[in-house]
């Protein structure tokens, strides 16, 4: 099966919330790997964040993508999402099981069940785990891999936040709870026309799938999380097309955005 690389001379790809979908991922590494880096070609890919917490393959993700950045460089831009900073605030205060607690309610517990297993143990509920082992199942590299997480990129024609961020608003020194965890900018642009959407560059995020569970795409923005239904988007800009890969599918299936 060959490439998918619909730009024939470079390629812009962006994958949104992946949530442990370790399967569905390599499905589109497998297509559009390796990122060109020659004969004219500049490959980018942009992650949205959000690689773990809700699937128990939270962990191997993990791998792919560090095994992914150490072999591309600058030429892959992965972003922090909630669920990363989430787990990272676990880290970091153990003693405090409140932080533990958010983030294993919210899909934690999964992802907690997976590093349980790679540790070879044979424990049935993570939650019998206490905040202050927790160190003790994420592997250091994992963590220190975390904390390299970008909180937003921008180019020449995108602005790529995990959640949200003021358009109108220079990225730099924006509120990363911002970026991170809020829906406004979404919820504004299910209101606004085109024509009041008047920021230069086009906004492109994940987060908020839970509410359509499928992508909204407009002219200055794009919420492209559709992870609530176990299905992983790969978009690229510029050519505007897009596939996905579906659990249990080895193969990716064309989508149509002007569908969504």
């Amino acid at each position: 099966m060959g490439r998918w690389r619909p730009s024939p001379k470079s390629c812009l790809y962006v994958i949104p919330d992946v949530h442990g979908m370790h399967q569905q991922l390599k499905v589109i590494f497998n297509r559009i790997l390796p990122l060109r880096s020659q004969a004219g070609c500049d490959d980018r890919l942009v992650m949205l964040g959000d690689y773990i917490d809700r699937g128990p393959d939270s962990h191997l993700v993990i791998d792919l993508l560090m095994r992914t950045k150490e072999r591309y460089g600058d030429q892959l831009v992965l972003l922090m999402g909630n669920h990363e900073q989430m787990l990272l605030r676990a880290l970091d205060n153990v003693e405090n099981s409140r932080d533990y607690m958010m983030w294993m309610k919210n899909g934690g517990e999964h992802t907690l069940a997976g590093y349980i297993k790679r540790a070879g143990e044979d424990i049935k509920n993570p939650y019998q785990v206490r905040n202050t082992r927790l160190r003790s199942y994420i592997p250091i590299e994992h963590a220190t891999f975390l904390h390299t997480l970008e909180p937003y990129c921008e180019t020449e024609d995108y602005i790529f936040v995990h959640a949200g961020c003021d358009p109108l608003m220079p990225l730099e020194g924006q509120d990363p709870e911002i970026l991170f965890w809020s829906r406004q900018l979404y919820h504004s642009a299910l209101r606004l026309s085109d024509e009041e959407m008047s920021w230069d560059k086009t906004i492109i995020t994940g987060h908020c799938g839970r509410l359509l569970a499928k992508p909204y795409v407009r002219q200055k923005y794009m919420m492209l999380d559709c992870s609530w239904k176990r299905q992983l988007l790969v978009l690229e800009l510029n050519s505007m097309s897009a596939m996905m890969a579906k659990k249990g599918n080895g193969r990716l299936v064309r989508y149509d955005l002007k569908a969504a």
